[in-house]
């Protein structure tokens, strides 16, 4: 699913369309993000490590992105925003 963004992506850039460039690569990245910092604490041996570290490390790469695209455009630039609903 990751792969198959980043590639969108691609596709998106060299059809000229950068807005959905920076969306799909976003999400992509956001993605690989989460998945990752689970898959690192996964062998803690609990059941909420992973998905506390995935919950972290999302709202981490949301702040981050956020801040970089700030600085860059000298405006708030919101990037992808998620609510979790339980």
């Amino acid at each position: 699913m990751t792969q198959t963004s980043f590639y969108l992506g691609v596709v998106h850039l060299a059809l000229g369309d950068h807005e959905a460039f920076l969306h799909s690569e976003e999400a992509a990245t956001r993605t690989t993000v989460v998945i990752g910092a689970a898959a690192l604490t996964g062998a803690s041996g609990g059941m909420a490590a992973p998905i506390l570290a995935g919950v972290v490390a999302g709202v981490a790469s949301d702040g981050i992105l956020t801040g970089v695209l700030s600085a860059i455009n000298l405006y708030f630039a919101e990037v992808l925003t998620y609510t979790c609903m339980l």
